[in-house]
């Protein structure tokens, strides 16, 4: 079971990841499922690996974040290790995932549309349109 950590004291060296990419899709992520893994960090609250994910809860608001704490004094071989021995989906294991997702994630949608129209919303199409009348297409030829 991790322990837990506040954020400011997790001391963030030099490192070698220079691009943090999109960390607001893995906060999103994150309020969303939860936080899958634990930071990693020493016995000295130096930060082993996970810093993308130490940043997306910062973004949250998160004082507290859960650890793990590793004997490990070279800094360097962890952060070789968690981001070497990872692996991508293939192609393959995507699609099959996304078969698994895709209904859940079409019925989530209908529920967002479902909601915003009892609200008095429009669908997005009738955002663009006044009635059918006046409204061009940015295509030409399409009226």
């Amino acid at each position: 079971m991790p322990e837990t950590q506040h954020l400011q004291p997790i001391q963030v060296g030099k490192g070698h990841r220079r691009e943090m990419g999109n960390l607001r899709a893995v906060a999103d992520s994150i309020n969303q499922i939860g936080l899958l893994h634990p930071v990693v960090i020493d016995s000295r609250t130096r930060l082993i690996a996970s810093q993308r994910r130490r940043e997306a809860v910062k973004l949250l608001g998160w004082r507290t974040v859960p650890v793990r704490v590793v004997g490990r004094e070279n800094i360097a071989e962890g952060e070789f290790v968690g981001h070497s021995c990872r692996k991508d989906f293939l192609r393959s294991e995507m699609a099959a995932i996304a078969r698994v997702l895709r209904p859940r994630e079409e019925e989530r949608a209908r529920r967002r549309h479902k909601s915003r129209l009892k609200q008095g919303g429009k669908a997005p199409v009738q955002d663009n349109c006044r009635n059918g009348e006046g409204g061009t297409s940015r295509w030409p030829g399409r009226g």
